[in-house]
């Protein structure tokens, strides 16, 4: 059963190595699948190396258990009553008991890197998954500073159409016969709306950067 866990767990660590690179360098729908199946497959084989180590080192510290575990030293052909009053007076060696408590503890040492590594493995993978959540909130982040600059450039296109759409059905731009005098007030608008427009965008951009909600 140890062997069976070490073989599993250095294949989901090499697993997880390739997907955690992967997901490093592009976060996808098929990254973070591949990530949380080989976490949950981790998850798992860290319940049971944890329960393995755990049932060893019960066996280690109970006598009773490691001289029952001794089968050579039981006499054969006897029934269930016979050994239970041979129990009364084991004939086990306390040798035997020494080489099944050296070959416990081996096992559970076994066991216990493997519970060691699998938790590395785990803590590695809450930390990349930590990364690559601060990358998608920087990338948020930028969505959102780059829609606050478009819905500012915005407004300010829609302060020279109001105007535009108060002024547009009186005033002339000096090109329709007989509207010659008109062309200086198009102008003088035209001057005032133009600049107008620009400098409230540029004053809000200035503002939203004081505030800290754009970068520089």
């Amino acid at each position: 059963v140890c062997s069976r866990i070490e073989h599993l767990t250095s294949e989901v660590e090499g697993e997880a190595l390739s997907a955690l690179d992967a997901l490093t360098k592009k976060v996808s729908k098929h990254t973070l699948e591949h990530v949380r199946r080989v976490k949950n497959c981790m998850v798992r084989l860290n319940a049971r190396a944890e329960a393995l180590h755990d049932l060893l080192e019960k066996l280690v510290d109970s006598h009773t258990h490691m001289r029952d575990m001794i089968l050579t030293a039981k006499p054969q052909g006897i029934s269930s009553l016979e050994e239970a009053n041979l129990s009364k007076h084991p004939q086990v060696c306390f040798a035997d008991v020494q080489k099944v408590e050296m070959l416990l503890e081996t096992y559970s040492m076994h066991i216990y890197n493997t519970y060691n590594k699998l938790q590395f493995l785990k803590e590695y993978i809450d930390d990349t998954e930590d990364f690559v959540n601060i990358e998608l909130d920087g990338q948020r982040n930028q969505l959102i500073k780059i829609g606050l600059v478009l819905t500012t450039g915005t407004f300010a296109v829609g302060l020279i159409n109001a105007v535009a759409g108060i002024f547009g059905m009186n005033l002339d731009n000096g090109h329709e016969v007989g509207q010659e005098d008109s062309r200086k007030m198009f102008l003088v608008v035209t001057l005032i709306v133009v600049p107008g427009a620009l400098l409230t965008f540029a004053a809000t951009i200035a503002f939203l950067r004081f505030k800290k909600l754009i970068g520089t």
